[in-house]
């Protein structure tokens, strides 16, 4: 792990943009890159390519609706129910 200090905190080539947020079991800091381990080998997946069910509906109907209901604020997150 590289760490510099010099115009603000970096660790390797990720930048810290928010640091000390409190959590309920530690300490957060954001940074603005994800962290890969030096040895990590990416696997090839063979994966099957399936429909989408057909629902008659445009693909962004749930953001807008949610956006809607809530003012545009807030999160939320949206789950395919399984057939």
């Amino acid at each position: 792990i590289k760490v510099d200090l010099t115009d603000g905190v970096k660790i390797n080539d990720a930048m810290v943009t928010t640091a000390d947020l409190e959590a309920t079991n530690g300490v957060i800091h954001v940074i603005d890159t994800v962290l890969v381990p030096a040895d990590f080998k990416l696997q090839a997946v063979d994966m099957k390519e399936t429909a989408a069910p057909k629902t008659g509906l445009p693909i962004a109907f749930p953001f807008l609706l949610t956006a809607a209901l809530t003012g545009g604020a807030g999160l939320f997150i949206l789950k395919r129910k399984e057939a």
